[in-house]
C-alpha cells in the first residue's frame, strides 16, 4: 500500500543545516507558507552541519506526495533522484539546483533531463543551464529575508565597519578571502584609523590560508576574524552592526551574503559576476570590475575547462573609497537596492510565483 502525504508540496533538502543551502531551503518553506500552501518538509541530515532548528518540529519522514521540489547542489541531483525513484517519486518532482560555474559538466545530462522541470535561483544559473540543456530554464529568484524593521545604516564610534563572510569547509577560493584582506588594505593604508574590517569565518579546512589570515592580524589592528558558528540571530546581529558588505567572489549561484546585507540597507561592494548581478548594480551598489580566467586545478569541483572572474583591487579599493568619501550617496543606493529586493525577492513575491508555475 503506498501512503500519500496529505501536503501538496514536499521541500526536499537541507532545513535544519546552517549552511547556504540550508537557507535556501528555509525560504523557499517561508514562501509557500505565505501563500498558504499546505507543505512537509524533509530533512537530509548533514553532521556537524544541522544546527538550525527553525523548522525542526516541521519536518518529517519522506512520503509520497502531489509535489517534490528538491533544494540542493547540482552535484547531488541523481543522489537526491536515486533516492526519490527508490522511495517514490511524486507526481511532479522539480529541482532548484545550486551551480557556482558558467558551464555545467556533461554528465549531469541525463539525470537533469529525468525531473519534471529545473527552476534556476538566479539568471546565472539559468543561463548556465538553458544552455547545456538547450531548452530554457524558468527562474524562481532565490527568495530572501527582508526584515521589516532594522536599525538605520549609522556610523559608530566614527568608524566605518566593513564586513565578510566564508566558509571554509567549502571551496574558499571561490570566496577569495585574501581579495577582501588586499582590497581593504589598498583603500586604506594604515593611516586610516577610522575604519575596520570585520571577517567573519568557520570550517576547519585550509590550515595554511589560516595561518596567512593570521599574518594580516598581526599586522593591521583593524581587522577582526570572527571564526565560529553563529545562530541565525548572532548573524543578523552581526549585520546589523556594520555598513558595508564587501565580496570579492570570483563567482557566486546567488550570493546570500550580499543580498541578506542589502536586505538590511547595508551598502554592498561586490564582484560583478554571478549570481549577485541580479540585485546589485551601479543603482543598488558598488560592482567590482573583473577579469575572466582559468579556474586552477582543484580549486572547485569540476574545475576542467572552467573559467570564473578574478575582481579588481583597484576596482574594489575605489568602491571603497568612495563610500568612505561620500557615505550619504553610498546609503541611498542600499535604500534602491532593498526596494528591488522587496520587489523581485520578497516571500510573497516568490510565493505568489511558486503558485503560479508548480
Amino acid at each position: 500500500m503506498k501512503i500519500y502525504s496529505p501536503s501538496n508540496y514536499t521541500v526536499i533538502g537541507f532545513p535544519l543545516s546552517e549552511i547556504g543551502l540550508g537557507q535556501a531551503a528555509r525560504n523557499i518553506i517561508h514562501s509557500l507558507k505565505s501563500q498558504g500552501l499546505p507543505i512537509n518538509c524533509v530533512n537530509i541530515y548533514l553532521e556537524g552541519r544541522s544546527n538550525d532548528e527553525e523548522f525542526a518540529k516541521e519536518c518529517g519522514p519522506y512520503l509520497p506526495g502531489k509535489t517534490n521540489f528538491v533544494i540542493s547542489a547540482l552535484a547531488d541531483a541523481d543522489r537526491f533522484y536515486s533516492a526519490l525513484k527508490e522511495q517514490g517519486l511524486g507526481s511532479r518532482n522539480f529541482f532548484y539546483p545550486s551551480w557556482e560555474l558558467d558551464r555545467v559538466p556533461y554528465q549531469f545530462f541525463d539525470v537533469l533531463n529525468s525531473f519534471d522541470a529545473i527552476f534556476a535561483p538566479s539568471t546565472f544559473i539559468a543561463d548556465a543551464l538553458s544552455i547545456f540543456l538547450g531548452k530554457v530554464i524558468k527562474t524562481i529568484p532565490m527568495p530572501v529575508k527582508i526584515p521589516k524593521t532594522f536599525a538605520p545604516n549609522k556610523i559608530a564610534s566614527s568608524k566605518l565597519r566593513i564586513y565578510s563572510s566564508m566558509d571554509f569547509d567549502s571551496a574558499v577560493s571561490r570566496k577569495n578571502p585574501l581579495g577582501v584582506l588586499d582590497a581593504f588594505k589598498l583603500a586604506f593604508p594604515l593611516k586610516y584609523k577610522d575604519v575596520e574590517l570585520i571577517l567573519k569565518i568557520r570550517g576547519a579546512l585550509h590550515p595554511q590560508l589560516r595561518l596567512i589570515l593570521e599574518s594580516y592580524l598581526l599586522n593591521d589592528p583593524r581587522i577582526t576574524i570572527i571564526e565560529k558558528t553563529l545562530t541565525r540571530a548572532e548573524i543578523d546581529e552581526l549585520t546589523q552592526s556594520c555598513n558595508v558588505y564587501l565580496s570579492m567572489h570570483r563567482s557566486e549561484g546567488f550570493g546570500f551574503g550580499p543580498a541578506e546585507a542589502l536586505a538590511c540597507e547595508k551598502i554592498v561592494v561586490c564582484t560583478d559576476y554571478g549570481g549577485t548581478r541580479d540585485f546589485i548594480n551601479e543603482k543598488t551598489g558598488f560592482p567590482v570590475e573583473y577579469q575572466l580566467t582559468p579556474v586552477k586545478p582543484n580549486e572547485y569541483p569540476f574545475w576542467e575547462n572552467q573559467v570564473w572572474a578574478e575582481p579588481s583591487l583597484e576596482s574594489a579599493a575605489l568602491a571603497l573609497r568612495s563610500v568612505y568619501d561620500d557615505y550619504g550617496k553610498a546609503c541611498r543606493k542600499a535604500e534602491i537596492g532593498r526596494s528591488l529586493l522587496l520587489k523581485n525577492h520578497s516571500y510573497e513575491v516568490i510565493g505568489a510565483l511558486m503558485k503560479e508555475l508548480l
